[in-house]
């Protein structure tokens, strides 16, 4: 989906900051309502299900082969002895060599692309339902057309969401509940100190008024 971002100009993990911070100036300045809400999945790489993840990418279009070949190279691997030797890519070089016997670890380059995946059925899911903020200046000229807005921005795990009302932010959260449930994930970490929610409403006159807890 292309919320999704990472590994591509201009659709970065710097530009998501950048993107809130466009929509939140929006607000502001044309005294629309606006809601933000942010999700984190605790522990979310290592307890995604990986027949779940297997579908997954079958359905992204990984051909069956290839995840046949990798689960062969990393999965038959019983101890360090004989498990495949890998580095990490930092800015500062090549990090020293470590035994791998799990494929895909938490944390490397393999992992946030193999979570996108994972997290897409989510994404799609809450597009379908709900619209998100349209952006000034893209009103469409003709009929045909449509207005560009924004409704997720995610990397792996981080998504962040932005609805122009209540019932858009409570249908987002609906979805992602019940996504939760059904793919076996938990919602933030920490008793979801890393999920939470704001949101800025505008009277008649443009001045702010107290937001009721959503």
């Amino acid at each position: 989906h292309m919320a999704q971002l990472g590994w591509l100009a201009g659709m970065s993990t710097a530009h998501v900051g950048i993107q809130l911070d466009v929509m939140i100036q929006q607000s502001a300045r044309m005294k629309t309502e606006l809601w933000v809400l942010f999700i984190d999945l605790a522990c979310f790489f290592p307890s995604i299900d990986r027949e779940l993840l297997r579908l997954h990418e079958l359905v992204a279009g990984v051909p069956g082969d290839v995840l046949d070949l990798a689960a062969a190279i990393f999965g038959s691997a019983w101890g360090d002895t004989d498990c495949v030797q890998c580095t990490y890519d930092s800015a500062s070089g090549l990090g020293g060599f470590f035994g791998n016997a799990m494929g895909a670890l938490m944390g490397d380059v393999l992992s946030p692309d193999k979570a996108k995946l994972f997290v897409n059925s989510v994404i799609a899911a809450v597009h379908v339902l709900v619209r998100g903020v349209r952006l000034w200046g893209t009103k469409p000229n003709t009929v045909g057309q449509a207005w560009a807005m924004v409704g997720q921005l995610a990397f792996a795990d981080d998504w962040t969401g932005g609805w122009p009302n209540v019932q858009e932010l409570r249908a987002a959260w609906d979805v992602f509940k019940l996504w939760e449930v059904v793919f076996g994930q938990k919602l933030g970490i920490k008793h979801r100190l890393k999920t939470g929610v704001s949101g800025v409403i505008y009277n008649a006159e443009g001045r702010r008024v107290k937001a009721v807890d959503p």
